[in-house]
């Protein structure tokens, strides 16, 4: 979702950072910006996992 964000939508991101003090602040805030998102909108992300044995 970042990558889309960075690719699309170039000079929205670029004003959001620009209002943060330094580059790490800009981007940890836009990542939980992201984050928030996500799980406001029922985003989930599905890992497999060892468990399934059929007997």
């Amino acid at each position: 979702m970042a990558s889309y964000v960075r690719d699309e939508h170039s000079e929205w991101l670029e004003g959001y950072i620009s209002g943060k003090k330094d580059a790490f602040t800009a981007n940890q805030s836009f990542l939980r910006l992201l984050r928030r998102f996500a799980y406001r909108h029922g985003f989930v992300q599905r890992t497999p996992h060892g468990n399934n044995s059929k007997t």
